[in-house]
């Protein structure tokens, strides 16, 4: 089983480093309404199309869905033909699997206390909001881009406990105004990392 398993990690570098995988194409096809597809998903209509494709793309994109729990795939994979999940509950089962992977990856956060309290409420708020031009880069780079919303929720969070002007903004303008990575037609860049050059 172990040189099974040394294979397996072998194979999953070489198509990461090739990036062979995105999201599987049936997800684009959501965001159609004309397509058949977008019929069979029960709750997916015009306003929480883009919640759909997050969970299709979650499920389809094997790097993201081993951060789904056995149960989690389950209820919400595949997608086709399944029954669709509400845009909030699409956002907190979409950030249960990126925090997943991230463990999986050696990042953890210290939601316990700290500068990291509330870290996971962040990542959820990013995720909820998330414009399908950044969901794209998630399905195609899904562990550049974890770690770039990682480093925005850190530094912050970071920013925040550390400076009174900061600490003293309320939390919802917080979470609208500050945390966010990128204004929306802004360039996502995944390896500049603005926001720890910007700490300094």
């Amino acid at each position: 089983a172990w040189p099974m398993a040394l294979l397996l990690r072998a194979w999953l570098l070489v198509a990461a480093l090739c990036g062979v995988w995105t999201a599987d194409p049936a997800c684009y096809d959501l965001l159609d309404p004309s397509d058949d597809v977008f019929d069979t998903m029960m709750l997916c209509n015009s306003t929480t199309i883009d919640h759909c494709f997050l969970v299709c793309g979650i499920c389809t994109t094997p790097e993201l869905r081993i951060g789904l729990s056995a149960g989690d795939r389950s209820k919400y994979c595949p997608t086709r033909g399944g029954p669709g999940s509400a845009p909030v509950e699409a956002a907190e089962i979409s950030t249960l699997a990126l925090l997943n992977v991230s463990a999986m990856q050696g990042y953890y956060w210290l939601d316990g206390g700290g500068p990291e309290t509330n870290a996971t409420e962040c990542m959820l708020h990013l995720v909820k909001y998330l414009p399908r031009r950044d969901m794209l880069l998630l399905f195609s780079n899904p562990y550049q881009f974890i770690d770039y919303l990682t480093e925005h929720v850190r530094f912050s969070l970071k920013a925040r406990q550390q400076f009174k002007f900061a600490s003293e903004t309320p939390w919802s303008i917080f979470l609208d105004h500050v945390l966010p990575h990128s204004l929306i037609d802004e360039k996502r860049d995944l390896w500049w990392r603005w926001r720890s050059r910007f700490f300094q």
